[in-house]
């Protein structure tokens, strides 16, 4: 559970009249409970998730994620009804999902960002320390020359 109960009465439904600000309060807290947690991954993203792990922990796998979608849950049929029973029982997490879904491509944005920075940081280091080389070569080879 991501949301801090003790917002809303713990499992107390009665604590608020209105269920849909306890389901407000509820949603928001789990939101930022994940935006505050350094890392978390996607099932359906699992290179993006390593990649975001490596990089919060410092740390480098010896193999790869592989990406595999299919799951149990592939081979369950459910109706039309089921799915909007699912749905509606679910409306918190469904939501929550879709935040958390925006969360990790914002966080594997800047991620990238800031490995394209750090290259064109090195490359511009290594091309200033390229040209300070050759400048030192002229100038010796100027000085010979006179």
């Amino acid at each position: 559970m991501l949301a801090d109960l003790t917002l809303v009465g713990c499992y107390n439904r009665s604590a608020f009249a209105d269920p849909a600000e306890r389901d407000r309060i509820m949603l928001q807290s789990a939101k930022d409970n994940l935006r505050s947690v350094v890392f978390f991954g996607l099932t359906e993203r699992q290179v993006d998730s390593q990649h975001l792990f490596e990089h919060a922990f410092n740390i480098q796998f010896a193999e790869d994620f592989v990406q595999r979608n299919s799951t149990t849950a592939d081979r369950v049929n459910v109706s039309n009804d089921q799915m909007r029973t699912i749905e509606l029982r679910n409306h918190l997490d469904v939501r929550l999902y879709r935040y958390a879904v925006q969360l990790f491509d914002e966080r594997v944005q800047k991620l990238r960002e800031a490995e394209r920075q750090s290259i064109v940081r090195r490359e511009t280091s290594n091309q200033r320390q390229q040209n300070q080389r050759s400048g030192l070569g002229r100038r010796l080879v100027d000085l010979a020359n006179n």
